[in-house]
């Protein structure tokens, strides 16, 4: 869809941001992803589609997209998600796919 599209499009163009927030679909035990970064682009620079049919990556997207787009520091948005959520997911690590 256009909106989910649009999701892709924001994530590619903030990856350092995204690689700074733990998803918490359950994707870091079932395709070994550590950060929401890696929910919609793969460590070679690829889309990676499973984020285009999560709820809780699309959830997660749109509170960083609206508190970026507000002028929230990164830090305090990972800190929120983190709120929302509970602890961060086992292999978390902070720093977008290379």
């Amino acid at each position: 869809t256009p909106a989910i599209a649009a999701d892709y499009h924001y994530a590619a163009d903030h990856l350092a941001d995204f690689g700074q927030i733990p998803c918490y679909c359950g994707c870091d035990r079932t395709v070994s992803h550590r950060n929401l970064a890696d929910c919609y682009v793969t460590a070679t620079g690829a889309w990676d589609a499973h984020a285009s049919g999560c709820a809780v990556c699309g959830n997660e997207t749109a509170t960083a997209r609206e508190q970026l787009a507000a002028g929230v520091p990164i830090a305090d948005v990972r800190t929120s998600i983190i709120n929302e959520y509970g602890p961060p997911p086992s292999l978390f690590t902070s720093g977008a796919s290379s």
